[in-house]
């Protein structure tokens, strides 16, 4: 009996040295931070301003190289106005960026879009925003 305990405890040991010199460690990914950038509008506006285009650029860029990633482009508005003309607002914001980012070559499954007005007011200034979001 000595002698089959010893007869397994050789194999067992064998295959753990095998499996040790096999094994591959996983590689380590290093983690990348990511931060997109929000674009503000002028009052009642959905034209995307100069100083907003190098960051979408860098958006459009890392969202091309990372296809993994998805992000929600949302228009938000302030409570002025009707509720229905925000939303409307919102949409056409979220179009201009939306469509910027398509055109360098984010793909349009990466991206879903979303608008928010008196529901979820982002501002009550003359400035209001459209906030990406990612998700991975």
């Amino acid at each position: 009996m000595a002698e089959v305990v010893e007869t397994v405890e050789a194999v067992v040991e064998e295959v753990v040295e095998e499996a040790e010199a096999v094994a591959v460690p996983a590689p380590i990914v290093a983690e990348e931070l990511i931060e997109l950038p929000n674009v503000f509008f002028d009052f009642d506006k959905q034209d995307i301003k100069p100083e907003f285009i190098d960051r979408l650029n860098e958006a459009a860029e890392l969202l091309s190289r990372r296809t993994d990633l998805r992000i929600m482009v949302a228009g938000h508005t302030d409570a002025y106005g009707t509720n229905d003309y925000n939303i409307a607002l919102g949409q056409r914001r979220y179009t201009k960026v939306f469509n910027y980012l398509k055109d360098r070559g984010v793909s349009e499954s990466q991206m879903e879009v979303q608008t928010f007005s008196e529901n979820l007011p982002i501002a009550s200034t003359e400035q209001e925003k459209v906030e990406p979001s990612i998700e991975e």
